[in-house]
């Protein structure tokens, strides 16, 4: 077999290693979608709580997960992640840095929490009192796509199931697998 051959294939390899490990993977391209208009980052700010996520490793046992976004003086927003994690009977949280890198796409934010990569962070849409959709897909030469995604709340346990089936109705319509949705455990929350 010859180097190059040999090099697509370990890089193939490693990017389904690393992808599956990391966030919901599957074939195919990434879906063309629309972002939330006139996104308002001002009245985004201030704490959610997870109701519903795509597979991600680093949330693999976190439950009462709650997000708190706020402004920094640079601009940029200081992002707190916090979850439970049950059995350790302890509170795992995340410090992260998130941008608006183009001000004509205010709903395209970047994110990173400490060494990790850069992330996008896609408000696909919100009431910014109740519910917001966040997505994220990279393509892989539209073979294959790696995705995250979370349906948010400002109320722990917000939203009726109407409410939610209509987010997921529309988030089908746009290209989006929401059968990889799981629910988030926001039962007997210590915070």
């Amino acid at each position: 077999m010859d180097v190059c051959r040999q090099q697509i294939i370990l890089t193939v390899a490693l990017v389904l290693v690393t992808g599956s490990l990391a966030q919901v993977f599957s074939f195919g391209k990434c879906p063309s979608i629309q972002l939330k208009q006139n996104f308002q980052l001002g009245s985004y700010l201030g704490k959610w709580y997870e109701k519903r996520r795509f597979f991600a490793i680093f949330e693999t046992f976190g439950s009462c997960v709650s997000a708190n976004y706020s402004l920094k003086d640079d601009g940029h927003v200081k992002v707190v992640n916090q979850e439970y994690i049950k059995f350790l009977k302890k509170d795992n949280v995340a410090i992260g840095d998130a941008y608006v890198p183009d001000a004509n796409e205010p709903a395209k934010l970047k994110v990173k929490f400490g060494s990790g990569p850069l992330g996008d962070y896609w408000v696909l849409d919100t009431d910014y009192d109740n519910y917001s959709i966040v997505y994220s897909c990279n393509s892989y030469g539209g073979i294959f796509k790696i995705e995250f995604s979370w349906i948010l709340t400002r109320e722990r346990n917000g939203l009726s199931d109407a409410k939610i089936q209509k987010l997921l109705q529309s988030m089908s319509s746009s290209g989006i697998n929401v059968e990889r949705f799981s629910v988030t455990d926001q039962s007997n929350c210590p915070n």
